[in-house]
């Protein structure tokens, strides 16, 4: 048993999670901005930290490294593939080194494989320091490094990828995100009315509310 803290400012996501891991026996709390986590973390206790990146105080990545002070585990949560992030986001997640992630929404067994990943980070999770300069005379016969040839691929990689010309509205990207959570809470529910909401941690009302404002009734 473990130590939880969410870290989600979308409401029925960070419920959800908080439910399934108190299925798997775990001690949870939720929060729902970057600043609460950190207060939340300051006087230590947690084991892990599920951390959603669209806070609305923050991006998340920058309280990384407070977190992992305080001696928790961090695990990024994603809205969409890991590819798909900006570049600046991505080269910010880079430098702090391996990290777990995960898309959400998560079943159970996707909870289970994070929280052994992150545990593999945590000795992995500071960047190694560069070498020190070769010798003057050395440097015409050294070897590039390894390291540095990745990095240099993970950049190439990273400047490649095009960037939408126009973000989405918040209200719609957020929709888009609930409809996703509600299809695959249906298909896990199995159209299963009690289920659903004891998953879900709402009420009927709620559900068949939100059933009908995305057509899925």
């Amino acid at each position: 048993m473990a130590n939880i803290l969410v870290v989600d400012d979308k409401f029925m996501d960070g419920r959800a999670l908080v439910r399934q891991l108190d299925e798997l026996g775990h001690d949870t709390n939720h929060v729902v901005s970057q600043g609460q986590a950190l207060d939340a973390v300051a006087d230590g206790g947690f084991d892990y930290v599920f951390l959603d990146l669209t806070l609305p105080d923050g991006d998340g990545v920058e309280a990384v490294p407070e977190i992992r002070g305080s001696g928790a585990a961090v695990i990024i949560l994603l809205e969409g593939p890991l590819e798909e992030l900006d570049a600046e986001a991505a080269g910010r997640l880079e430098s702090l080194g391996e990290m777990a992630y995960v898309l959400k929404p998560l079943d159970q067994d996707e909870i289970a494989a994070a929280l052994e990943k992150a545990d593999a980070c945590r000795g992995n999770s500071t960047p190694q320091p560069e070498a020190a300069p070769a010798p003057a005379a050395e440097e015409k016969t050294a070897a590039p490094r390894p390291q540095a040839e990745g990095t240099e691929a993970a950049e190439s990689a990273i400047g490649e990828r095009k960037l939408p010309k126009r973000l989405p509205k918040l209200k719609s990207y957020r929709d888009q995100t609930e409809k996703r959570y509600l299809k695959r809470l249906l298909k896990d529910s199995k159209g299963n009315v009690k289920k659903a909401v004891a998953i879900a941690g709402i009420s009927r009302a709620s559900y068949y509310n939100l059933l009908k404002k995305h057509g899925l009734n």
